[in-house]
C-alpha cells in the first residue's frame, strides 16, 4: 500500500503490525522505516519558500495571512518555509497565521 500518515503514524504503524504480510510505503517526517513499513519524506518546503519571496514582495501593507490545515510537522514546517522566504525579501513583513 502507498499513502501518506502525516499526522496519524502511530496508528498507521500499529496497523503495518497487525498486517506483517502487506508492505507499506507512506509519507512521513517521523520515525524510521520497519520490516513492511518504509517512509519517503519530500522537500515541498523549498517551493514554499520561494513563494513566501513573492508574497514577501509583492505585499504592500506589510502584513501576510498564512492558512495551515493541521499543525503536523510537515504544514509547520511549509509555513515556516514560506515566512522565512518572505521575511529573506521583506524584513518588515508581520504574519497572520
Amino acid at each position: 500500500m502507498v499513502g501518506e500518515v502525516f499526522g496519524v503514524e502511530r496508528a498507521a504503524r500499529k496497523v503495518a503490525k497487525d498486517y506483517p504480510s502487506t508492505s507499506y510505503l507512506m509519507g512521513s517526517s517521523f520515525g524510521p522505516s520497519g520490516k513492511n513499513f518504509s517512509v519517503f519524506d519530500n522537500w515541498i518546503h523549498e517551493p514554499s519558500y520561494l513563494t513566501g519571496m513573492i508574497a514577501g514582495g509583492m505585499t504592500k501593507t506589510n502584513k501576510i495571512g498564512v492558512v495551515g490545515g493541521y499543525p503536523i510537522p510537515e504544514v509547520n514546517r511549509l509555513i515556516h518555509a514560506f515566512m522565512d522566504g518572505a521575511r529573506e525579501i521583506n524584513p518588515n513583513v508581520k504574519f497572520r497565521v
